[in-house]
């Protein structure tokens, strides 16, 4: 069996080999700082290894990616929110200026891609056969870009540039086919193993390190010649700076690395390298173990830290600085020192490389540091060491992050490309998730036949090939659905539904919910002891398995000693001792991790604040723990400091979500609150509703559609104005579309509302563009109309202009009930919209309404207001504002200043500060939002 294993990897390594060049880089660099520009002359020597001819070329020309605001590079910053690129000037942006490109002494044609500025595709005069050498020549230069908002890459103040990616490069050429990715801020560069030869010229005074082996270097007068060399390398990383930062490290005369993770500098530093590049060279001791030289930087670790080391502020010191530096320099370099063994395509074939990085730096934790917890040396506090966090391991921080994601519906198959997967994927919970399937699989199979795999993984290219060398290795069907695993998005829900306990022995049901049906194991357990196990391996939804009885068991678990991301785990856990609840009650005062062997209520003490009620302090009781749960309650009684008297909300969610499906989530709510609006005047609310969430299969969108249904029960107890009415009931009918991105923003909202007194309707819709000069222009059209003729309806249901009656309490407003002073100022765009305060604006019959805005210099803009109001028996009113916006947040912090409307010239008014108004979100999951949709 082994020699078929043997004979299968060398015929992969042969297949990925065939269908491929090979290519030598011979380039000459000169770097002018004073200018930001990099001259090039370079030669690309190309050796057609095919059984194809080949007459065109295509080349990476990724530094070109910077030059406008219209490139894929640019549309990825918008994606991700990210406004820095539009609103910087010209001679931040960087850009390639191509001189010519020949082979011999003729001139060959070339152009850029449509949509793909970095990409260039070049017509060779005759075709490149098979077996022949051809070589093309390019003199270019690059400016480079701001570091600012390039990846990290660029140059910062003159004195310190990082380059990686820079030079023109032959596109991927894989099986015969053209892989041409236009840079995406992913740092996922796929050009095929290459040989280099590059000469740099720079000023003297700069300090060079690269990522391929350094030559020589010779100090002239005012400059420095620098040679380098690397033979199958890719995406050569280059660092100059005036501090020379980074250290140099020689390991065992087989790489050296240079850093500037490590703040100082010691004996012990370098013994924890010489243990971590050790530990690496032993995983993949079956390779071709060549000199190399290693970038491992603080830059590169910031673009992709390890997630969970940063879980608590660094003030609270949970780890300490050796420890840090040590992890950071572990992650880190295991991703380079991966990266440098395998020829991939990353952005396709990323779950390989990442989920590897994820998976040695798990195994290196739980060898050197076992007993390490999530929050370190605070696992011991006497505040916090009854806390399921507190004892949680720190490898154990990988499955959070992981489940963060399947429990909210938005994990996404770790085959897919990295450019369609959102940002918290393709960051933390793909990584994470496929380091903990590798180690799982490593449970399974055993260390050595896993090993075996690893250590032959640079002639893995693709999931196709990694199923080949498992399948010849077993016959173990289970292995290949583990795998799938790779291929779906879809959860694993595993469940223990039943326990008999017999005379002599102990059935135990249970099942996945899962279409693929993976092994797991169901131990006995006593103590965090493990008595007995079994694995799982039958394909049947439910199965039954029988242990022999043994005395003093507490516990029935699924996986307790590897386990993989769950949507559910509270039912991976049965209870077997007499009990009140079905697990053992816990009460804790903070939120905590999810336990699935208790029943947890959490208990945080809260104060809030509003006008009338002042600070409220109380309690919130609820079962929301770090991971999300189908079923969340929470109930927060609060003491009013002002009125002196108890207030507060209660609420129930259930979410139903469907995986792989349209309507991707149904949520059934109850709310109910009780607060004061006014001085002496409380208002109590109970909203039960349902919602249905949609979008589309690529995450990636923002377009989602929600349809909801509510019922609004209002209570309002007013000792100051007999004239409102007390009580009422209204349902509400809502179809909201929404396509949020930061060029092109369209929402539409349609309601449909219902009571006793008055049935109305009302139509809303915004649009935003993003111009390439960073000018921003807002449009929003808003129509009601009440459905019949209330002639004695109440004025507080009216439409109105510039301020309604927030009757439904969806608002969150400071003040709710003020009429002048600071409170009243605040404006939420919501009917009419209008910033000008027009007395007489209401409306008992329809409203249209427009409102516009267009910038002038980054978040300055100049808006205008006009609208037309009818009530019932009169004509049509047509009015109108204008003034300034300082657009600092849009939706979220905001301030106008008008300068006049059709009511007066609000700029000539000597109380002028009361007419400006603002916008200012303090509700927290809003304000979640805001930081959190690049991520999400």
């Amino acid at each position: 069996m082994r020699n078929n294993i043997i004979f299968l990897l060398i015929f992969i390594f042969s297949e990925l080999n065939y269908g491929q060049f090979d290519i030598s880089y011979d380039i000459s660099s000169e770097l002018f700082i004073d200018s930001k520009i990099i001259t090039i002359n370079q030669d690309i020597s190309l050796v057609n290894n095919t059984s194809v001819e080949i007459d065109t070329l295509y080349l990476n020309d990724w530094s070109n990616s910077y030059s406008s605001s219209d490139s894929q590079l640019a549309l990825k910053f918008a994606e991700k929110f990210n406004r820095s690129f539009y609103y910087s000037s010209k001679n931040k942006k960087g850009n390639t200026n191509i001189q010519e490109i020949y082979s011999g002494n003729k001139y060959l044609k070339w152009e850029r891609l449509p949509n793909q500025n970095d990409i260039i595709m070049v017509i060779l005069n005759k075709s490149l056969m098979p077996k022949e050498k051809f070589i093309l020549s390019i003199n270019y230069s690059i400016s480079i870009p701001d570091i600012s908002f390039s990846g990290g890459y660029g140059i910062k103040k003159d004195k310190y540039i990082n380059i990686k990616d820079f030079i023109i490069s032959l596109s991927r050429f894989e099986n015969n086919k053209w892989f041409y990715q236009s840079n995406l801020d992913l740092n996922d560069n796929s050009q095929n193993k290459s040989n280099y030869d590059i000469k740099w010229i720079y000023p003297k005074h700069f300090f060079l390190h690269s990522s391929i082996n350094h030559i020589k270097t010779i100090e002239s007068d005012t400059s420095k010649i620098g040679n380098y060399s690397g033979q199958r390398e890719s995406s050569p990383h280059f660092i100059f700076s005036l501090n020379n930062d980074l250290r140099k490290f020689e390991i065992n005369n087989k790489m050296t690395v240079h850093s500037d993770i490590f703040e100082s500098y010691h004996k012990d530093i370098y013994i924890n390298i010489q243990r971590i590049s050790e530990f690496l060279i032993k995983q993949f001791e079956f390779l071709n173990q060549k000199k190399t030289s290693y970038l491992v930087t603080k830059h590169d670790y910031e673009l992709q830290p390890l997630y969970g080391l940063n879980i608590l502020p660094e003030i609270l010191t949970p780890f300490d600085k050796k420890f840090i530096n040590e992890i950071k320099f572990l992650k880190t370099f295991s991703s380079e020192y991966i990266k440098k063994q395998l020829d991939i395509n990353f952005r396709t074939q990323h779950w390989i490389s990442e989920g590897l990085t994820i998976y040695l730096v798990m195994k290196y934790i739980s060898e050197y540091y076992p007993d390490k917890k999530i929050i370190g040396r605070l696992s011991k506090n006497i505040f916090f060491k009854n806390y399921t966090f507190s004892k949680k391991k720190f490898n154990e921080i990988f499955m959070v992050y992981s489940e963060l994601m399947i429990r909210n519906n938005l994990h996404q198959a770790p085959i897919s490309s990295k450019e369609k997967l959102i940002k918290f994927n393709e960051k933390i919970s793909i990584p994470y998730f496929m380091g903990q399937l590798f180690s799982y699989i490593e449970y399974y199979l055993g260390k050595d036949d896993f090993n075996r795999l690893l250590k032959n993984l640079n002639k893995v290219s693709s999931l196709d090939d990694f199923k080949s060398i498992l399948k010849l290795k077993s016959n173990d069907k289970s292995i290949i659905s583990l795998l799938k695993l790779i291929e779906e998005s879809d959860p694993i829900d595993f469940s223990i539904n039943d326990v008999l306990i017999e005379k002599d022995s102990i059935k135990v049901i249970s099942s996945q919910s899962s279409k693929n049906k993976i092994p797991y194991e169901i131990s006995l357990v006593t103590n965090d002891s493990i008595l007995e196990s079994k694995w799982i391996n039958e394909p049947d939804s439910l199965v039954i398995s029988k242990f022999k009885k043994i005395k003093g068991i507490d516990y029935i678990k699924i996986n307790p000693r590897a386990a993989l991301p769950e949507l559910n785990k509270i039912n991976n856990s049965f209870y077997l001792k007499p009990k009140t609840f079905s697990k053992p009650l816990s009460i804790k005062l903070i939120k905590d991790f999810e336990d699935p062997n208790k029943t947890q209520l959490l208990v945080n003490p809260i104060i809030t604040y509003n006008l009338y009620d002042g600070p409220s302090f109380g309690a919130r009781l609820h079962n929301k723990t770090l991971q999300r749960r189908p079923f969340n309650y929470f109930v927060e009684p609060t003491y009013s400091s002002y009125e002196k008297s108890l207030i507060g909300s209660f609420g129930m969610t259930y979410r139903k979500y469907k995986f792989s499906k349209s309507n991707y989530l149904t949520q059934y709510n109850l709310y109910g609150s009780s607060f004061h609006y006014a001085p002496n005047s409380l208002y109590k609310i109970l909203v039960p509703s349902i919602n249905f969430y949609f979008r589309p299969d690529e995450l990636i969108s923002n377009l989602r559609h929600n349809i909801s249904f509510s019922l609004y029960n209002i209570h309002r107890d007013s000792r100051i104005n007999n004239t409102i009415v007390p009580n009422y009931s209204i349902g509400e009918f809502k179809y909201v579309f929404s396509n949020k991105n930061l060029i092109n923003y369209l929402t539409i909202d349609n309601s449909l509302e219902i009571s006793d007194k008055f049935n109305k309707a009302s139509f809303e819709i915004q649009f935003r563009k993003l111009f390439p000069s960073a000018r921003l222009f807002s449009s929003r059209l808003f129509f009601g109309t009440f459905l019949g003729n209330y002639r004695n309806l109440n004025e507080y249901f009216y439409f109105n202009l510039n301020r309604p009656n927030d009757y439904l309490f969806e608002y969150y407003y400071l003040g709710r009930s003020e009429t002048d002073g600071f409170y009243s100022q605040q404006y939420i765009m919501n009917e009419g919209g209008f910033k000008s305060i027009i007395p007489q604006s209401n409306s008992n019959k329809s409203i249209l309404a427009s409102n516009l805005s267009m910038g002038l210099w980054k978040w300055l803009e100049l808006y205008s207001d006009i609208g037309l109001i009818k009530n019932i028996d009169e004509k049509s009113k047509f009015f109108y504002g204008y003034g300034l916006k300082l657009n600092i947040l849009p939706d979220y912090f905001e301030i106008f200043f008008p300068f006049q409307s059709s009511y007066q010239k609000e700029i000539n008014q000597k109380d002028y500060l009361s007419k400006v108004r603002f916008t200012l979100s303090l509700n927290s999951k809003q304000i979640f939002n805001l930081f959190s949709r690049a991520w999400f």
